[in-house]
Order: C-alpha cells, then structure tokens, then sequence
C-alpha cells in the first residue's frame, strides 16, 4: 500500500495538484459481524490519515460493512 500511495503522491506532484491530507481518510471494508484488522496506520508524505467506519463520497455515505444504514439515516435526518 505504501508503495502505491508514493506512485499517486509522484503522479500528483507531476501533475503540479496537491492533496489535503487533513481531509483525507480511509475504510477498511469488511464482511457484515468480522472484525477487521485494527492495526493499520496509512500515511501519505508522512502524514498519518484517519481510519472512520462511514465516509462520504460523491454524495453517498459509504460504510464499512457496504450496507445503506448510515446514507437512509443521513436522508431521514434531513
């Protein structure tokens, strides 16, 4: 993963874009009741990102289990 993270950081210096790395996180995906690994640290330039359970993504909650839960709540609430 570190050596695929150093390509995209190549790629967007070459292409003169940069990226926030405060506002970037990551899921773990995994099967509805297992209990992923929990030991994973990813770091982008040597800036650790945080690991979350739901995130947004072209205005669609995203969870880590993949099920709708978190996206309907968002709905409903509004």
């Amino acid at each position: 993963m570190d050596h695929e993270l150093r390509k995209i950081a190549s790629w967007l210096s070459a292409n003169k874009l940069s990226l926030n790395v405060k506002k970037t996180d990551f899921i773990i995906l995994k099967s509805r009741g297992k209990k992923p690994n929990q030991n994973v640290s990813v770091k982008i330039n040597g800036q650790p990102t945080e690991q979350v359970k739901n995130t947004k993504f072209l205005g669609l909650y995203i969870d880590d289990e993949l099920t709708w839960k978190y996206y309907i709540d968002q709905v409903v609430n509004k």
